[in-house]
């Protein structure tokens, strides 16, 4: 189980390094300032915005799911 967090943990992480580079920009700021409305809302620019969320949620889920293993003694 542990080994599976920490793939999809990496996994979110290259996601949103790779989102983050690409529009030179963190998610919150990328929120903040409307990209998906300033970049007339694509199709690819709403794809990243869901890709980019959903990454950034599974690390937060990731990491807690793997912190309540560590506390369970796995």
């Amino acid at each position: 189980l542990r080994a599976e967090y920490q793939r999809r943990l990496a996994r979110y992480n290259l996601t949103v390094r790779q989102l983050a580079a690409k529009y030179k920009m963190d998610f919150a700021a990328f929120e903040q300032q409307e990209m998906t409305k300033q970049l007339g809302y694509s199709w690819e620019v709403e794809s990243d915005a869901i890709a980019w969320e959903t990454a950034v949620d599974g690390i937060q889920t990731m990491q807690e799911q793997l912190r309540q293993l560590k506390s369970h003694g796995h």
